[in-house]
């Protein structure tokens, strides 16, 4: 008894998982394509009409493409801030300002 208590428990889970991956993929603004990458599909065979969920593979394997062409996107480290290169300065230019510079009397 307790087996199927845990056995049912892990499908309402895995049902909730499947439905926020869907959700999550559906708010993505160039993602219309991979909606409804895991489906359910009920089983005839099994007890209780129990569904099966599994992954499209075709949108998973788009997924996979997408996420390996931006992580080659030579452009990722374009911008103001780049944390890598900017010299310890605050303001994220990569300006390096001395202490008189910046504590010393205004001359104006």
């Amino acid at each position: 008894a307790q087996t199927i208590l845990n056995f049912k428990e892990a499908l309402n889970t895995l049902g909730k998982d499947s439905t926020a991956i869907n959700s999550g993929i559906s708010h993505l603004p160039n993602a219309k394509p991979l909606q409804n990458m895991t489906h359910a599909t009920q089983n005839p065979n099994s007890p209780e009409g129990l569904l099966t969920y599994s992954l499209d593979t075709n949108k998973y394997n788009q997924f996979q493409t997408i996420a390996q062409e931006l992580g080659k996107n030579p452009f990722r480290r374009i911008g103001v801030i780049d944390y890598q290169n900017n010299n310890g300065a605050m303001n994220g230019i990569g300006v390096q300002v001395g202490y008189k510079q910046f504590f010393g009397k205004k001359r104006n």
